[in-house]
């Protein structure tokens, strides 16, 4: 076994969400917001821009070919549109990890439920049961790397599982998906010393 064909099927793939619209309308904004009796914050769960919703399909179509063993997505409404084209294409559910929210600032609490977002993304599963909870007080990059740390150790043992099954892909964003990738390589690392 081994070599690159085994890597590549069952290896875990640190995706940033696909490029995100950047509304014109942005003086609009609190004024759509407050029509609806939603929280300000919302502004933050920003949808896929038309290219974003293209990327999302050609990475999908990139990825048909893998055993995907698990989907892991950030709970923002950007990852979750990323992650349901892969799993359209692989056939795989959506485990929506609360922990792997944006970061900093991201304030706590106010993103849709699990159980409303399934209404639109019938990919996620809702039985899995999340391993990380929402990040809370974060202020400074700083503190996403500290998360990211954290995340890695919870992390490292279920994918180690998972991989034997196939790939295991996550879906977050920018300074999760670079910090997660330290935290893992730094955890393998651990790993294989300890081995």
């Amino acid at each position: 076994g081994g070599g690159r064909g085994a890597l590549e099927s069952h290896g875990v793939f640190l995706i940033r969400h696909a490029d995100r619209a950047v509304p014109h309308f942005n003086n609009m904004i609190p004024t759509v917001l407050r029509s609806l009796a939603l929280p300000e914050e919302a502004r933050n769960d920003i949808p896929l821009s038309p290219l974003g919703l293209r990327q999302a399909s050609e990475l999908a179509d990139s990825m048909q070919h893998l055993s995907v063993a698990a989907i892991f997505c950030s709970p923002y409404l950007r990852t979750l549109q990323t992650a349901q084209a892969i799993a359209a294409a692989t056939n795989c559910r959506i485990c929506v990890e609360p922990g792997l929210a944006e970061g900093p600032k991201h304030k706590a609490g106010w993103l849709p439920s699990v159980g409303e977002r399934f209404r639109y993304f019938p990919e996620i599963d809702l039985d899995y049961e999340p391993l990380t909870e929402e990040p809370r007080h974060e202020w400074e990059d700083g503190d996403v790397v500290t998360r990211c740390l954290t995340l890695g150790s919870i992390l490292t043992e279920r994918f180690s599982q998972l991989q034997e099954q196939g790939a295991v892909i996550v879906v977050s964003h920018a300074s999760v998906v670079l910090g997660l990738a330290a935290a893992l390589t730094t955890e393998a690392q651990r790993f294989e010393a300890a081995a």
